[in-house]
């Protein structure tokens, strides 16, 4: 009776580390989670558990990177914008108020 419970978890473990050298990480997780639930996790796939933890987090950090320097990269373009048509910006922020 412990054959079936042991192919699903030789099943998970093939697909977590394929899904993991596919860059698909909360994939890999989700399966790696699944194994944990029948047995004790190897080693081999621990490392893949912590890395895949690591590159969500990164990506998470990469794309609030991302989005504060397009909001600063907007407001460099109005304070040029300002210092090259200090008139245009008067009027332009007048006709806002």
């Amino acid at each position: 009776s412990t054959q079936p419970p042991n192919n699903l978890f030789n099943y998970y473990k093939q697909r977590a580390e394929i899904l993991f050298y596919l860059n698909k990480y909360e994939d890999a997780l989700s399966d790696i989670y699944a194994m944990e639930k029948i047995n004790e996790i190897p080693s081999s796939i621990k490392l893949i558990k912590w890395e895949s933890l690591i590159q969500i987090q990164c990506a998470k950090v990469r794309q609030e990177i991302k989005q504060s320097l397009v909001i600063q990269d907007d407001l460099s373009h109005i304070e040029l914008l300002a210092r090259i048509h200090p008139n245009n910006m008067k009027k332009i922020f007048n006709g806002m108020s």
